[in-house]
């Protein structure tokens, strides 16, 4: 419990950074209003079409009589919105990191710089915008795949929904932390590694991001707060895999 209140400080941290960085807001607000325009209108078309998406995935339910049939339906189309939602969510933070990548390399590397001890100058962002391209695409294909297994676990009152949001959460922060790894060498599978070694205090900071993620406007903010909370999670991280690589 302690490492998850912990991963949720460095959220915090973030976003009061951020904000007391004025001349940063432009590097941060931009990619995140862009990615929020363009998932909020997808999210909008499927709350829109719901009923016709829930009618057309279950046939099954037309011989029923209606209050069942329409009962059935709804909950099919709450669960589909529900993983719509989250869904949404991993799209706005890996499509957001694609439109905003030299503008949150810039961000995290004012933070870094700010705070000493920074790692090496990263190459030009148009040098690591395939790699990372590919990655984020790989890592929103696994979040599909969790979100398809996750539907049935939706339909679990207050469990299913806990389960996907740690999930949902873990992915997220993955997605988050990518750019300040990279900077220390360390691209999606060595990335991996080291954040299941800390898994819990990752998934604290990606679960605090994914539920501000789902407020309006507030997501705006948070976007660039997590990049900055990110810097400095992955600073901490960073100290303590060096520290436990010097024990060994």
């Amino acid at each position: 419990m302690r490492s998850l209140v912990g991963g949720v400080g460095y959220l915090a941290r973030g976003i009061r950074t951020f904000v007391g960085m004025p001349s940063a807001w432009p590097l941060g607000l931009l990619p995140a209003v862009i990615a929020l325009a363009l998932v909020g209108t997808a999210l909008t078309l499927l709350a829109v079409n719901i009923d016709a998406i829930a009618a057309a995935m279950t046939p099954a339910l037309d011989g029923w009589s209606p209050s069942a049939r329409d009962s059935g339906r709804f909950v099919v189309g709450a669960v589909v919105l529900g993983g719509g939602v989250f869904l949404a969510v991993l799209c706005f933070a890996a499509l957001t990191n694609l439109v905003g990548q030299p503008f949150f390399e810039a961000l995290s590397d004012r933070v870094e710089r700010a705070l000493g001890d920074p790692p090496p100058p990263a190459p030009p962002w148009w040098r690591t915008l395939p790699r990372a391209t590919a990655e984020s695409l790989l890592l929103l294909a696994v979040g599909i795949a969790a979100g398809a297994a996750l539907l049935v676990l939706n339909l679990v009152p207050v469990f299913g929904q806990v389960a996907a949001a740690l999930v949902w959460g873990y992915l997220l922060a993955v997605e988050l932390l990518a750019i300040p790894l990279q900077r220390r060498g360390l691209y999606l599978r060595a990335r991996l590694r080291v954040l299941w070694r800390h898994r819990l205090l990752v998934t604290g900071f990606g679960v605090a991001a994914f539920l501000l993620f789902l407020i309006p406007l507030m997501n705006v903010v948070a976007m660039p707060g997590a990049i900055v909370g990110g810097t400095l999670l992955v600073r901490q991280l960073h100290t303590a895999e060096t520290a436990a690589e010097n024990a060994a």
